[in-house]
């Protein structure tokens, strides 16, 4: 068994400020120096302002429609409330329109957000590049639904410039559709991005160093770490009983924020100060 002390130690502090936030206490929410100087993802991704108003203008209202997997992909190529405003709409209506978002977002800048890797083909400014590619993706007619969120994620990476990372967060979004809500590996599956290769690597070895999230290997040998620290997150001893229960997303999306406050703890500047 890994030891996974520090780990759950930071998840449940960072969970206590959701709920000090949540509930309208004051500041500080928490003694601890770097979760107050720096800005934290929650560890439910759904909670997140983000994933929230997605949620709530986009995902939800096209969750039962034919289109849901393009709406769910376009707004997550875009990732930004002030960006998906200008467009739910078309969205919601009808899926992926290039002619009429791409006249919505014309000279709008910036379009997407500076948490993804946003890749589109050369020669073409972003709007453009990702009008290409969910126009493709679009004329793909991908198929997923009650899917493994494993076989759905590598469906996806089929469209082109969708890496691993990408797929990966619209799969998610698509876990809390009734495309894939019974998917049967939500509690078995997962794939590490860069964060949470490191994120592993600090609790296995002290080095985040330690694994290539580009690696097929790794990426099996990291699962199954992955899956011994979503068992240690049941029973209560490392995640209070009351507080909801962890998928497989929260153990991935947690290392990445780990890997943030053990750099941020051995004095490295973080990207983004709380504000």
């Amino acid at each position: 068994m890994i030891d996974v002390g520090s780990f759950f130690e930071f998840a449940r502090e960072r969970y206590r400020i959701f709920l000090a936030k949540e509930s309208g206490e004051p500041r500080p929410w928490t003694d601890d120096p770097v979760l107050l100087r720096y800005s934290f993802c929650n560890i439910f991704r759904e909670d997140d302002k983000v994933s929230r108003y997605l949620k709530r203008e986009v995902r939800d209202p096209v969750a039962q429609k034919a289109y849901c997997l393009e709406a769910v992909a376009g707004m997550r190529w875009f990732n930004r409330i002030e960006v998906v405003e200008r467009i739910k709409d078309i969205l919601v209506s009808q899926g992926w329109n290039s002619g009429m978002i791409g006249a919505r977002l014309a000279g709008v800048s910036p379009l997407v957000t500076g948490a993804y890797m946003i890749k589109t083909p050369a020669g073409m400014n972003k709007l453009e590049g990702i009008c290409d590619c969910m126009d493709k993706l679009v004329s793909m007619k991908l198929e997923v639904g009650g899917m493994k969120l494993q076989d759905a994620h590598a469906e996806i990476m089929k469209a082109p410039y969708l890496g691993s990372f990408m797929a990966y967060e619209i799969v998610t979004d698509l876990r809390h559709t009734p495309l894939l809500c019974d998917a049967p590996d939500i509690d078995s599956w997962t794939v590490a991005g860069p964060g949470a290769a490191r994120g592993l690597g600090w609790i296995l070895y002290d080095d985040p160093t330690t694994f290539s999230y580009t690696s097929k290997h790794q990426q099996d040998r990291m699962l199954g770490y992955m899956r011994e620290l979503l068992g240690a997150s049941r029973g209560g001893d490392n995640w209070p009983q009351g507080w909801p229960d962890w998928e497989m997303r929260e153990v991935e999306h947690t290392l990445c924020e780990y890997d943030k406050w053990r750099r941020g703890s051995k004095g490295q500047k973080l990207k983004r100060l709380y504000r």
